[in-house]
This record gives C-alpha cells, sequence and structure tokens, in this order.
C-alpha cells in the first residue's frame, strides 16, 4: 500500500511492508522449482502508477482510460516499456483489498490469475498498492511481471546492481492521491498475459474485485 511517510531513497523504490509481504508471499507459495522473483524498480514504477490512475480516475481495467502519466489506452506491456522495461510477461488487478495476503488469496482463487502468478518463464515483479480513500474501491493492486532482470532489480533490502533511472516522487506524507471524475462503468475482468485478454466472470462484492 501507498506508504505517505517516506522521502524516496536514492538506492531503491520505498516499498511498503505490505507489498514486500505481497513477494514473500508469492514466493512462498512457488513450487517444483519455480524461480524466486526479486523486484524490479521500473516494473513497480508502472504499476504504482497504473494504480494510482485507477483510483484516481475511477476506472478498473488493463487498458488505461484516464491516467496522469500515460497515452490513453495504454495496454500494460506500453505502460511498462514507457517505464523502462521491455521484458512484459503479464499483469493482475485486483481492487477492494487492504492488505498483501487478501490481494493473494483473491488472485489465487482466479485460475486466470493464479497462471501468471505461477509462469515459470518470469523472473521479476513490480508490485504497487495506492489507497484512493475518495474512491470507490479504496484500495488498488498492480502487480506486473517480467522475464528478464534489468538494472533496477533487486531483492528486498539490496540495492539494485547499477545506478537506476531517477523516478518520479511518491506523494508528499500527509496527502492521500484524490479521485477525479469517477466512473464506474466499463470494468474489465480478466488477468492480462502477452497482447490478449484472459476472460473470465468474477464476483464484485463487498466493493472487492478482480482484474
Amino acid at each position: 500500500m501507498l506508504d505517505l511517510s517516506r522521502e524516496r531513497r536514492s538506492c531503491s523504490w520505498p516499498y511498503d511492508p505490505e507489498e514486500l509481504q505481497f513477494l514473500e508471499i508469492i514466493n512462498e507459495s512457488q513450487s517444483n522449482g519455480l524461480p524466486t522473483l526479486i523486484l524490479s524498480d521500473v516494473l513497480t514504477e508502472a504499476s504504482e502508477r497504473h494504480s494510482e490512475d485507477m483510483g484516481r480516475y475511477g476506472f478498473f481495467a488493463h487498458e488505461t482510460i484516464a491516467s496522469s502519466y500515460f497515452p490513453v489506452d495504454s495496454k500494460p506491456w506500453e505502460r511498462m516499456a514507457l517505464s523502462g522495461y521491455d521484458a512484459f510477461m503479464a499483469e493482475n488487478l485486483i481492487a477492494g483489498y487492504k492488505t498483501a495476503e487478501e490481494a493473494f488469496e483473491g488472485w489465487r482463487a482466479s485460475p486466470g490469475h493464479e497462471a501468471n502468478m505461477l509462469n515459470s518463464n518470469q523472473c521479476v515483479i513490480g508490485i504497487a498498492c495506492i489507497y484512493v480513500p475518495s474512491s470507490y474501491y479504496r484500495w488498488y493492486w498492480t502487480t506486473d511481471f517480467g522475464s528478464e532482470v534489468d538494472p533496477t532489480s533487486h531483492t528486498p533490502g539490496e540495492a539494485p546492481p547499477s545506478e537506476r533511472k531517477v523516478l518520479a516522487e511518491r506523494p508528499a506524507p500527509g496527502r492521500a492521491v484524490e479521485a477525479r471524475d469517477a466512473d464506474q462503468e466499463g470494468v474489465e475482468n480478466g488477468s492480462m498475459r502477452g497482447n490478449g485478454v484472459w476472460k473470465q466472470k468474477t464476483r464484485n462484492e463487498g466493493k472487492n474485485i478482480t482484474g
């Protein structure tokens, strides 16, 4: 979840405890020789900005409907490329879940989203949970997966292997992301893998939804 109390660090993205907890949970769930996922700061930039856009502009979709960062209609691999990463594998979205464990269980209950998390061809992950208190779902999770270790990749607490690019600051302490022009129509279900969308029906109960 977005932590509003910290300043930008020069060595790596300032991950929230829930985001790091998600990484621990997904790696503990891996079996059958699947590689351990490590963090990619550029993938997390793409993930965080998409989560922020969804909460701020009132949509829930893999395509960018409105944005402070990306062109309208941007697909996950386009957002990743614009953030500096070109080896897209998959994207999972979920909203309405506060904790890493809840988000993980929500995705694991969906075959398509679970398949994304268990893909043996991917080795890095971007993780972001943004809290938008005035929005419909309030919590917006995005995880982006990639197949190549990039210069901003690292394990938790470790600096990237080379100097990463300077990333935009998160909101200053005490400032939450504000929702704008909320519109709850056009929700698209399904995980995103490659250049297609895996479709499934989802249950929107208690303002929780997967995508």
